[in-house]
């Protein structure tokens, strides 16, 4: 990963090459903001100073960027979470510590990059306090976090550098993904719209096969729930169950449907989801506006549910039953 690929964010990047020109970037750095563009950053951040060229990005032909390619510049440390665990804990930390005393194998830094500080414990930030003050003077810290409010006050007081990522506008996402995708153009807006101003959630969206198809069938099944057909629930949650790993990007597009849905009975212009206009007029034709608020209350309160290891099935048949009460009462 280098500069040049990181679209919308020319200010920050430029405030950073500057502090590699003038060498006062100091030992931790903190990206604020959308996680994959963050994440990005923080690696082209640190693959331009690890470059053997020492310019303001990475060269990619010295013996140092054919490794950082590679992924194996032994002084370049992704620190992991341990494994099946949500969150860093104090042990993580205490680990990366102990590497953060061993000199650099080669040059003159050592660089350790926590793609996910917002996963960090309260318990994990305290064990970094010290670390993040007084560090030995060839490691630096590049943090990523989702929200500055992610950290502890004592964190982000000790941090000198904290860029807040700048989200570019639905527009701009949609015009450059209709340039780069011209045969997607019909789903542009939808992914424009539907990241929220995370160009890279917008573009793999765009690229993932059959989102389209996918929205559909969700919209459809929503469509036969108003129906006499009772045994679409059973058919709607062995397709939800059969893609259980999908629950949430699931979920996230039925809110989007059931938000369009919502709007255009208040006659709110904007639709999420243009391109399935005419379904989505269908649908609202169908649903009371007590209907879709309680199904997407029901929707949210089920991917709780699950995060606290629900049964799967059982679950998702009662939100469905639920549902179908609301839409047959």
């Amino acid at each position: 990963m280098d500069f040049s690929r990181i679209k919308w964010q020319a200010n920050i990047i430029e405030g950073i090459r500057n502090g590699i020109r003038t060498n006062t970037l100091r030992h931790a750095m903190l990206f604020i903001g959308s996680p994959d563009t963050a994440k990005d950053l923080a690696h082209a951040t640190a693959n331009t100073l690890l470059c053997d060229a020492r310019g303001t990005d990475m060269c990619k032909v010295c013996p140092a960027c054919k490794k950082l390619i590679a992924g194996s510049h032994p002084d370049k440390i992704v620190v992991e979470k341990l494994k099946a665990k949500q969150s860093y804990g104090v042990e993580e930390v205490r680990e990366m510590i102990g590497r953060m005393y061993i000199k650099p194998f080669e040059g003159d830094r050592k660089i350790f990059i926590l793609e996910d500080a917002s996963a960090l414990t309260p318990g994990a930030q305290n064990a970094l306090l010290k670390v993040i003050e007084e560090p030995p003077a060839y490691d630096m810290i590049i943090m990523c976090a989702k929200k500055e409010e992610d950290l502890l006050p004592t964190i982000l007081s000790r941090i000198t550098h904290k860029f807040k990522l700048t989200p570019p506008g639905t527009q701009e996402i949609q015009l450059y993904l209709e340039q780069k995708y011209p045969e997607k153009k019909s789903i542009c807006a939808f992914c424009a719209a539907f990241s929220q101003g995370d160009p890279a959630l917008a573009e793999a969206l765009l690229e993932e096969d059959g989102a389209f198809s996918r929205r559909k069938r969700l919209a459809l099944f929503l469509e036969r729930l108003c129906g006499t057909e009772k045994s679409c629930i059973f058919d709607f949650c062995g397709y939800l169950k059969d893609n259980a790993e999908e629950i949430q990007k699931n979920a996230d597009y039925m809110f989007a449907i059931l938000k369009d849905m919502l709007f255009t009975k208040l006659s709110v212009p904007g639709l999420l989801n243009e391109d399935l206009k005419e379904t989505i007029l269908n649908l609202s034709g169908k649903w009371s506006i007590k209907a879709i608020e309680n199904t997407a209350t029901r929707l949210a309160e089920l991917l709780e549910a699950l995060k606290n290891a629900a049964a799967f099935e059982g679950s998702v048949l009662n939100f469905l039953l639920d549902t179908w009460e609301d839409l047959h009462d």
